[in-house]
């Protein structure tokens, strides 16, 4: 398969611009897509990315939408999933950091053979 131009290339403001100019004109992602040689999916990936956005610098999720084109519904489980993905690493960096505050905190096992194999196992749970 062979893909446009502009396909994983970085997006320029204008192109944003452009794309949401064609969309309030009732022009579809796939012909937007043709004419500025990227995917279908790139350009609905861009309107997703430019709704989120916006709606996290304080726009109402329902203007975002008119902005985008894309369904309040839609926009909002991409939203949702956006900030539950953050919200899970975050966490999960939160649980590492102190995960390793506590091995640290306890001694390291000594001696060596099976019994210092035990203790480490100990000490790694």
């Amino acid at each position: 398969m062979q893909f446009p131009q502009r396909h994983g290339k970085k997006w320029f403001e204008g192109e944003s611009h452009y794309i949401l100019l064609r969309i309030k004109q009732g022009i579809s992602p796939s012909k937007i897509a043709k004419e500025v040689s990227r995917t279908t999916n790139g350009i609905t990936a861009q309107l997703k990315r430019i709704g989120y956005n916006s709606v996290q610098k304080g726009m109402k999720i329902e203007d975002a939408s008119k902005l985008t084109g894309i369904p309040v519904d839609r926009l909002t489980y991409y939203i949702q999933c956006k900030d539950c993905t953050l919200l899970d690493l975050i966490q999960e960096v939160a649980n590492l950091r102190s995960r390793i505050e506590t091995l640290e905190r306890r001694k390291k096992p000594a001696g060596s053979g099976l019994a210092a194999v035990r203790a480490g196992d100990e000490y790694l749970n």
